[in-house]
């Protein structure tokens, strides 16, 4: 609800000065009082009520304190826990514990997805790919062939394919299964 609204603007009329410009029918000014009430000025320093957490109002401030936290470089102790690229959900826990900004979660969520170092260690980007292997002709036909099961949609129950192929003829047969078990193929 507040990803919208102008943090400068929010800083200003808590200070005391008004609505901003774009603000001028009554609705907007409900509107945008109603948005307003989430924050409060503490010291001079805008505050999410909620989490209590200093709000950020510049975006480079925000890239650069993602990246201090998931890099663990703002010397803290919580921060040389989460040095080693911990991921989303851990940077996000100590950014929220300290600071507020909307759409906070998307910003980090971006930033996880493209650092490189994340990336290269995720399980999930890390897919075992096997050694491919020539395979020698054989030289009759069906001395040789592959079996292979394919997944499809539930179609009258069937589920499964079986496919068999000649290595050397490269005939095919192919056969509906419901279920894959050894017994079934």
């Amino acid at each position: 609800r507040n990803q919208h609204i102008d943090l400068n603007c929010v800083v200003h009329f808590l200070r005391g000065h008004g609505y901003p410009p774009y603000v001028s029918t009554k609705n907007e000014k409900s509107n945008f009082r109603r948005q307003c009430k989430v924050f409060k000025l503490d010291n001079d320093i805008l505050v999410h009520k909620k989490t209590l957490a200093k709000t950020i109002i510049d975006v480079n401030e925000r890239k650069r304190i993602i990246h201090m936290v998931h890099n663990g470089s703002d010397n803290s102790a919580q921060s040389s826990a989460l040095s080693s690229h911990h991921g989303r959900d851990a940077t996000q826990r100590l950014l929220k514990s300290r600071f507020f900004w909307p759409n906070m979660t998307v910003d980090i969520k971006n930033y996880i997805k493209h650092c490189k170092i994340c990336q290269q260690v995720n399980p999930a980007s890390l897919k075992f790919v096997p050694e491919l292997k020539s395979v020698s002709v054989p030289k009759k036909i069906f001395k040789q062939i592959g079996v292979d099961l394919i997944t499809l949609p539930l179609v009258n129950n069937f589920r499964y394919v079986v496919v068999a192929v000649c290595y050397f003829s490269k005939w095919c047969e192919a056969r509906p299964l419901i279920d894959k078990t050894a017994e079934s193929v």
